[in-house]
């Protein structure tokens, strides 16, 4: 018995426990810079388990040529390696990635030849003074990601710019800020005093009120109807006017000088009309909506009747939608706000409205019944149905129509067909259909044959290719039409389709993780001109390859 235990001890000396050996796994990798191979030394890795029953980090320093290794380390099914370094920033798969790379450990796993990517940080630095030219002490300076809705730049978290800021930093006595450490991209950057903050959260509760709000605006400054808003670089109030800036790889920052923006608001007065009468209705409410980006995304107030008639103590200048609704009938009115108090403002409302919609098609259609239109209220507003119909013989009716503006939706999507032309009245339409009391017809031209694109992302990069974006850019005549844009993501292998394509001149680009809409913006576009490919889109257009854009430009 006991030459069988001290043989047992010896071959467990010698080889290990297998439970313990089997237990383990081992992490091996280098750190290089984006785009090369060489190593680079004293990078900081850590291997930080995420699974509930292990949350430890273990962590090394990359040697002189650039590797590093973890040994022991328990298995899990969920590990982040992370690596970070003085000035550099990690990157996955071609985008900035400070939270690292994802992965899982099985028992006894050996995982080598780990590949982990820097690249260099960028910087920018400024200025923010008032509109007389003096500096601003103690004004927070924020780096936003830009985001956007419908392709329009939108605010971070109002009323305080801080809460989602990527960077923020707080200006000196002269005035001036430097934000060091920003991964390369495109970035929006905004300032706000503490006044600011207050401002803006008792604006947006008195477009929401009928009632007089004291006690806000700019120190020193009797008319407390001015006060100061965010302000985003150059110097506006409005995030869609904002500038983008563009932070390159290690590149010379260059200054960017910020101006706050002082904002004056205005009283608006109205009446609501019944349609036939012509006299006022004496119940119901009214919705503002805001056509400009002050607000957040989605952003309106609903303010209830007064014998007929509205107040809003406070709006800010810029254009705005105004809903009113008394029962079952509704009516809008676009208004802009700005020089002087609105105190005439007058809104109709009548009965919803019936459509009469004719379908035609360049070519024959097996089964319209399978067709159908819808309306989509744009903006979209809770007491507004958006309706939908089928389609008999080329024809329909669509009914209870509320007055607003609407985008029109094809159901099914045309597989292959795109919207040629739509028409109200006789009166060809662009984009949004505004529906009011007088409106009866709607036209809708559809070609069923469009062309049809298909590709490949050609890049040098590896791994997977199913976060990048493709987007068909329309030629210059077509780039304020959202209708005219097409945008598809390739698959793993990189590949990609898109069919009910108008044909004619396009720019095609591929971008990986792009945020959504943020390719109907000018400012973004413009970094990237003529490097997408030229096509003239036919049906008898080839398969084609387009090169992964460089965001970091």
């Amino acid at each position: 018995m006991w030459s069988n235990l001290l043989r047992t001890l010896v071959v467990m000396a010698l080889f290990g426990s297998s439970g313990t050996q089997n237990r383990t796994a081992t992490v091996e990798g280098i750190v290089v810079l984006f785009g090369g191979d060489d190593g680079i030394a004293q990078a900081k890795v850590q291997l930080v388990g995420l699974d509930q029953g292990d949350l430890r980090t273990y962590a090394v320093s990359t040697a002189m040529d650039g590797r590093f290794s973890f040994v022991d380390v328990p298995p899990s099914s969920a590990y982040r390696l992370i690596v970070t370094g003085p000035g550099f920033v990690q990157v996955v798969n071609g985008s900035a990635a400070p939270a690292g790379l994802l992965f899982s450990l099985t028992t006894g796993q050996h995982l080598t030849n780990v590949k982990l990517e820097l690249i260099r940080t960028g910087a920018i630095y400024g200025r923010v003074q008032d509109q007389s030219g003096k500096p601003v002490r103690d004004a927070v300076v924020a780096v936003h990601r830009i985001k956007y809705q419908s392709g329009q730049k939108v605010p971070g978290d109002l009323p305080d710019i801080r809460a989602a800021s990527l960077a923020r930093v707080t200006t000196n006595k002269g005035g001036e800020y430097r934000i060091d450490d920003l991964p390369p991209g495109q970035y929006y950057v905004v300032t706000q005093v503490t006044g600011s903050v207050v401002f803006t959260s008792t604006l947006m509760k008195s477009v929401c009120s009928s009632e007089p709000i004291k006690n806000i605006g700019l120190p020193g400054v009797l008319d407390r109807r001015v006060g100061y808003l965010p302000s985003y670089y150059p110097g506006t109030v409005y995030p869609d006017a904002a500038r983008m800036i563009n932070v390159r790889v290690g590149g010379k920052s260059v200054p960017f000088d910020l101006t706050l923006a002082a904002v004056r608001t205005y009283r608006v007065h109205g009446e609501v009309l019944e349609l036939e009468t012509r006299r006022r209705v004496q119940s119901g409410n009214i919705v503002i909506i805001p056509r400009h980006s002050i607000f957040p995304p989605g952003f309106s107030c609903s303010i209830p009747l007064i014998k007929g008639a509205f107040n809003i103590d406070r709006l800010p200048p810029g254009k705005y939608s105004v809903l009113a609704t008394s029962d079952n009938l509704t009516g809008a009115l676009d208004v802009e706000i700005g020089g002087t108090d609105s105190t005439s403002l007058s809104l109709t409302v009548g009965p919803p409205v019936s459509l009469v919609v004719s379908l035609t098609s360049s070519h024959a259609i097996s089964d319209d019944s399978a067709v159908g239109v819808g309306l989509q209220a744009d903006p979209p507003v809770p007491v507004i149905v958006s309706p939908r119909v089928n389609f008999t013989n080329g024809l329909a009716v669509m009914k209870a129509i509320q007055i607003w503006d609407y985008d029109l939706d094809i159901l099914p999507n045309l597989q292959r067909g795109y919207v040629a032309s739509t028409s109200l009245d006789d009166v060809k339409v662009e984009d949004t259909l505004r529906i009011r009391h007088e409106t009866t017809h709607l036209e809708i031209e559809i070609d069923s044959d469009g062309c049809t694109l298909a590709g490949h992302v050609a890049t040098a990069q590896t791994g997977s290719l199913s976060d990048v974006t493709v987007v068909l850019i329309p030629e210059e005549q077509y780039r304020d039409r959202k209708n005219f844009y097409r945008v598809t993501q390739a698959d793993a292998a990189g590949s990609f389709s898109l069919s009910g394509v108008p044909p004619g001149n396009y720019e095609v680009f591929a971008w990986r993780s792009l945020e959504p809409g943020i390719w109907l913006d000018r400012d973004f576009i413009d970094l990237f001109e003529g490097d997408g490919l030229h096509i003239n889109l036919s049906h008898d257009t080839p398969i084609i390859e387009v090169a992964l854009s460089n965001r970091w430009k």
